[in-house]
């Protein structure tokens, strides 16, 4: 079975950080990688992905985080958000549960 989320920021940096390599973030992504979870994604989205793993704090390589929102990228799918509010994009989420997902 195929999964579709909108896979938030704190996912994205808390998988890249070094960490077990069974936390629930990196199972995600090893998910997503597997094609069992497809990324929805906006180009704000995208931006925010690489605004914040490009910050100091972090210390990514600039390259590795393209690396990483260019897979995100090219392996989800892109949508426009329905609704700007605050200079902030919406998008609507449906996915089967957040039990299965977290069970990936």
């Amino acid at each position: 079975m195929r999964y579709y989320a909108i896979v938030d920021t704190n996912v994205i940096v808390s998988a890249a950080l070094p960490s077990r390599s069974d936390s629930p973030p990196k199972r995600k992504i090893g998910a997503i990688v597997k094609g069992t979870i497809v990324p929805i994604h906006s180009e704000y989205l995208l931006n925010e992905y690489r605004g914040v793993l490009q910050r100091d704090r972090f210390r990514f390589d600039r390259n590795d985080v393209d690396i990483l929102v260019g897979f995100l990228e090219s392996t989800g799918i892109s949508v426009e958000p329905l609704k700007t509010m605050a200079s902030r994009s919406f998008l609507i989420s449906i996915t089967p549960s957040m039990e299965l997902l977290n069970n990936q």
